[in-house]
């Protein structure tokens, strides 16, 4: 039950970054990481967002 509570929780978060990358909430990069997010998909924008 507790991982799947997790993965639910993971989900949740998921589903608020991605609607944040939609709206343009996007945190400041620089000229160099704008140019590599302005390339992704809003999946891959998450990620970027995340390991930033």
């Amino acid at each position: 039950m507790d991982e799947n509570q997790g993965t639910t929780e993971d989900t949740i978060i998921a589903q608020e970054n991605v609607v944040n990358v939609e709206e343009g909430a996007v945190p400041k990069l620089s000229p160099e990481e704008l140019v590599v997010y302005n390339r992704l998909n809003v999946a891959e924008k998450v990620t970027f967002l995340k390991v930033l």
